[in-house]
């Protein structure tokens, strides 16, 4: 695998460019109707995301090419993911605890669909 990886900050006309693709990728009207997930990456040493995208594949591509190590997990839009996993049968909530704003507010599932991703085991 050929790494993509700038040695150098962009600068002047390289930063239009990559702006432009930006615009480009957002604007592109989806086939596929309203978003209804989206994957978010997290590095191994973050608690918050660093990078969400639409689409797998351009969140795998832009993980390998910056050669990252961390988990690519898919989250639904316009729901809690508490609430989604309970939907789904993830989740049963049995004890006061699992009410609590707190859990709620930390809840996360082994059940979403995820990659973990180490670009130096490729």
């Amino acid at each position: 695998m050929t790494s993509c990886l700038r040695r150098e900050p962009l600068h002047g006309e390289a930063i239009r460019e990559e702006m432009k693709e930006v615009e480009t990728a957002m604007s592109e009207p989806s086939s596929d109707g309203p978003i209804v997930d989206v994957w978010v990456f997290n590095g191994n040493s973050n608690r918050f995301p660093s990078a969400v995208f639409l689409s797998k594949d351009r969140a795998l591509k832009w993980a390998r090419e910056k050669r990252l190590v961390g988990t690519l997990t898919r989250y639904p839009v316009d729901i809690p993911l508490y609430d989604y996993a309970i939907e789904n049968g993830w989740f049963e909530p049995k004890s006061e605890k699992h009410f609590s704003s707190e859990f709620i507010g930390n809840f996360s599932s082994a059940a979403q669909d995820h990659v973990h991703v180490d670009a130096e085991q490729e």
